[in-house]
C-alpha cells in the first residue's frame, strides 16, 4: 500500500464561490488642501506640485502619501488583493473618484500587467505611484490604470465628477436592469466615510444619463461600529467569497420596504423569544412595546423548551454515572489500603474509570522501565 506523499494536497483554487463580479467605487472628498488664497481646494490633486503627492527620485517610492487621503485610498484598494494572485478574481475594478480627478484600476489587467513585470505584491508604491505615472502619462493602457481629470465650477460644486457618475458608473448600473444581479456595486467613502450631501446626487447619477429611476442603494451595517473603508470593504468582500453576500441582498431587493421593516421587527421578536426562554429578557414586553407574540416566536419557545428537558434528562444519566463511579472509587480505595498499592491518590483515579487488569500492568511496567533508565 503507497503512504501518501506529504503535501500532496491539491491546489487551492482561486475562483470565486459567485459568479458576480463586484465593482468598487471610491468616494473621496479631499477636502484638506488649500490653495495660495486660503481656501480649501477639494479633490484629489495629482497634476499640481505641492498639492498631491509625488514619485522621489531617488527611491522610487512615493512622497506625501497623506495628500488627498491616498494613504486611506491604497489601503482600501489591497482589501482586493488575494493569497495566490494580486487580485481577487472577484472584484473586477476599483475606482477612485473625486471633484478634481477620477483613477480607474481594472484590477486584472492591472494585476496581469504587474505580474510580467515581477511584481508579487501591491503595494503603496505600486499602487499610488501608477496612478501617478498614469496621471503624467508615462503609462500605458495595457496596464489597466486610467487617470482623468476633472474640473471643479468656480463655486466649488463638482460638477464634472456627477457627470463622471451618469456616463460610467450610471451606464454599468442601467446596464443591468431586468436582469438577475451578475454584478454588484460596493459604494465606499474616504475616512469621514461618504457626505450626506453627495448621497442624493450619487443615487441621482446611477439612474444613468436618460434620467431613469435611480436603482435601489442598499445601506450596509457592518458590526464593530464606524469603520474605515479599507475594513469594511475587506468584510463585504469576504461575506461575498464565502458565498453570504450575494444572498442577503437579492433577499433585501426581493422585499418592499414595508415588508423590509415586517422582518426586521420579526427577527427582533425572535431575538427576544431566545432571551425570554433563556430567563435573559428584562421583561415580557415585545420588541416593538407590545402586542401578540408572532408564530416565529412561540414556535422557537416551544423549541427552547423541548431542548431544555432534554438537557435535564442528560443530566440525570450523567449523575447516576458519577455514582457508579464514587462507588468503584470507594472500593479500589479499600484494596489499596489493605496493602495492594502505594496509596489512595492511585486508586482514586483508577476507581474513576472502568478497571482494565491488562491496561494497569502496562502503566506499572512502563513506570518500571523508566526508573530503571533513570
Amino acid at each position: 500500500m503507497k503512504r501518501k506523499q506529504r503535501g500532496s494536497r491539491p491546489p487551492r483554487s482561486n475562483k470565486p464561490s459567485s459568479a458576480t463580479l463586484v465593482h468598487v467605487l471610491y468616494l473621496e472628498t479631499a477636502e484638506d488642501q488649500r490653495g495660495s488664497d486660503g481656501l480649501r481646494s477639494p479633490g484629489v490633486h495629482l497634476n499640481e506640485r505641492g498639492r498631491g503627492p509625488a514619485l522621489c527620485a531617488a527611491c522610487g517610492g512615493v512622497a506625501d502619501a497623506w495628500r488627498g487621503r491616498l494613504d486611506n485610498m491604497q489601503t482600501a484598494l489591497r482589501m482586493c488583493c488575494s493569497e495566490g494572485a494580486l487580485f481577487r478574481p472577484s472584484v473586477a475594478q476599483f475606482a477612485l473618484v473625486s471633484p478634481r480627478a477620477v483613477i480607474r484600476y481594472s484590477l486584472a489587467e492591472f494585476g496581469g500587467w504587474l505580474s510580467e513585470r515581477g511584481t508579487k505584491r501591491a503595494t503603496e508604491a505600486v499602487v499610488i505611484g501608477a496612478a501617478l505615472r498614469a496621471a503624467s502619462g508615462e503609462l500605458p493602457a495595457a496596464s489597466g490604470v486610467s487617470h482623468a481629470p476633472l474640473e471643479v465650477a468656480p463655486d466649488g460644486s463638482p460638477e464634472c465628477m456627477w457627470a463622471w457618475h451618469t456616463t460610467a458608473a450610471g451606464a454599468l448600473a442601467a446596464s443591468l436592469r431586468g436582469c438577475g444581479v451578475s454584478d454588484l456595486l460596493l459604494c465606499v467613502g474616504g475616512p469621514s466615510g461618504v457626505p450626506r450631501r453627495w448621497q442624493e446626487r450619487l443615487a441621482a447619477a446611477l439612474g444613468g444619463e436618460r434620467g431613469e429611476p435611480a436603482p435601489p442603494l442598499l445601506g450596509v451595517s457592518l458590526r464593530g461600529g464606524v469603520q474605515h473603508s479599507a475594513p469594511a470593504l475587506a468584510e463585504l468582500l469576504l461575506l461575498h467569497e464565502r458565498g453570504r453576500l450575494l444572498p442577503l441582498v437579492q433577499d433585501r431587493l426581493a422585499l418592499s420596504d414595508e415588508q423590509h421593516k415586517a422582518w426586521r421587527r420579526a427577527e427582533r421578536e425572535i431575538v427576544h423569544a431566545w432571551l425570554r426562554a433563556l430567563g435573559l429578557h428584562a421583561d415580557g414586553n415585545t420588541a416593538d412595546g407590545g402586542g401578540a407574540a408572532l408564530p416565529a416566536a412561540a414556535e422557537v419557545a416551544r423549541l427552547l423548551e423541548a431542548h431544555r428537558a432534554l438537557l435535564q434528562r442528560l443530566e440525570a444519566a450523567g449523575s447516576l454515572r458519577a455514582g457508579a463511579n464514587e462507588v468503584g472509587a470507594g472500593s479500589e480505595e479499600g484494596t489499596e489500603e489493605a496493602g495492594e498499592g502505594p496509596g489512595g491518590r492511585q486508586g482514586s483515579a483508577r476507581g474513576a474509570l472502568p478497571h482494565k487488569p491488562e491496561a494497569a500492568r502496562a502503566i506499572r511496567k512502563k513506570k518500571r522501565r523508566a526508573t530503571q533508565g533513570n
